[in-house]
C-alpha cells in the first residue's frame, strides 16, 4: 500500500484553521458565482485573496482572542482583514466577502475539515497497519474494530453545516450545500443525520482516545527492537492520557450551555484539547505503522 508522505505533526492550531476558514471563503464564494449571485470576476478576485500569506495570522488570531460575543450576522477578525485586503484589488468584489456569514458555523466547518483530512489520513495508516498483522493475530482485532468504530463515527460528525443567512442563497439552501460538499470534500448529508453535531464530535473525540489506548496496547506487545523504547514508552503514555483527555472533551463539549457560542472557550480550551486527541491518535498510528513496517517482520499468528 502507498501512502502519501504525512506532516511531521498532525496540528489544529490557530493557524491551521485560520487557512481553513479562508479555504471555506473561497469555496463560498465560487459556488455563490456558480449560483448567479455574485459576479465570477468578483468570485476570483476573493478566491485569490483567500491566501494565509496575505494576512498576518498573529494579529488575527490575538483579536480573535479579545473577541466579546458576536451577533450571527457579524464578521469575525478574519473576515474584516479579508475584506480589506480584498478591497485593495477588486473594491466591489469586497462587498461578497462572509456574504450573510456565520462565524460559528464557518468556524465548526474549518475544523471538521481539517478533521476530515486527519481521519481519511490516519484510516489509510490503519489499513495499512492491519495489512502487516496476520489476520488471526489477537492483535488484530481490536484495531480492525477502532477502525470500523473511527469510521462511522467520523461520518457521523463531519458533515457541512450552512454557514450563511444570505436570503439570495437560502433559497437554494440545497444547492450551496451541495457545491460547497463538492469544493470542500465534505458530506452534505446533515439532514440525515440524527442528534445535535455536538454529541457526534464528542463521540468522535472519545473514539480517538480509545485509538489512543489500542495503539498503546499494541505497541506493548508486539516484539520490538531495542532501537523503538522510546516509541514504545510514548504509545504507552499516551494511551495512559487517553481517558483525560476524552474526560476534558466531553466536559467542554456536553457540559456547556447548548445554543451558547463560547469562543473564548473554543479557542483556548476546545481547539487545544481536540488537537491533542485527534493529533496524537493519528501520530500514533503513524509512527507505529511506520516502525514496524521498517522492521521487514510480522508478529506470529499466535502471539499476544
Amino acid at each position: 500500500m502507498v501512502l502519501a508522505p504525512a506532516a511531521s505533526t498532525y496540528a489544529f492550531d490557530g493557524h491551521h484553521l485560520m487557512a481553513a476558514m479562508l479555504r471555506h471563503e473561497a469555496a463560498s464564494a465560487t459556488v455563490l458565482a456558480d449560483m448567479g449571485l455574485i459576479n465570477p470576476d468578483a468570485a476570483q478576485s476573493i478566491s485569490n485573496t483567500c491566501k494565509p500569506v496575505l494576512f498576518s495570522v498573529d494579529v488575527v488570531l490575538r483579536d480573535t482572542l479579545r473577541l466579546q460575543p458576536l451577533s450571527p450576522l457579524e464578521p469575525p477578525p478574519l473576515m474584516l482583514a479579508l475584506r480589506e485586503t480584498v478591497r485593495l484589488f477588486n473594491p466591489q468584489a469586497s462587498e461578497h466577502v462572509f456574504r450573510g456569514g456565520l462565524w460559528a458555523a464557518l468556524q465548526r466547518n474549518a475544523l471538521a475539515c481539517l478533521t476530515q483530512e486527519l481521519t481519511q489520513d490516519l484510516l489509510a495508516h490503519m489499513d495499512a497497519l492491519l495489512t502487516l498483522l496476520e489476520p488471526s493475530t489477537p492483535l488484530a482485532q481490536p484495531l480492525l474494530q477502532a477502525r470500523l468504530r473511527l469510521a462511522g463515527a467520523a461520518e457521523r460528525a463531519l458533515w457541512l453545516e450552512l454557514a450563511l443567512q444570505d436570503p439570495e442563497a437560502l433559497a437554494d439552501a440545497q444547492g450551496y450545500i451541495a457545491g460547497m460538499s463538492r469544493q470542500l470534500g465534505l458530506s452534505n448529508q446533515s439532514h440525515l443525520i440524527k442528534g445535535p453535531q455536538t454529541d457526534a464530535m464528542a463521540v468522535l473525540g472519545c473514539e480517538f482516545a480509545v485509538l489512543m489506548i489500542c495503539t498503546g496496547r499494541l505497541a506493548t506487545h508486539l516484539p520490538w527492537p531495542a532501537s523503538q523504547v522510546r516509541l514504545v514508552d510514548r504509545l504507552r503514555s499516551q494511551a495512559l492520557r487517553a481517558p483525560l483527555l476524552a474526560s476534558q472533551w466531553m466536559t467542554e463539549t456536553c457540559a456547556r450551555d447548548e445554543g451558547r457560542d463560547d469562543q473564548t472557550s473554543f479557542w483556548q480550551h476546545q481547539l487545544p484539547l481536540w488537537s491533542q486527541l485527534a493529533g496524537q491518535a493519528a501520530l500514533g498510528v503513524r509512527d507505529l505503522y511506520q516502525a514496524w513496517a521498517d522492521s521487514g517482520e510480522k508478529p506470529a499468528a499466535g502471539h499476544t
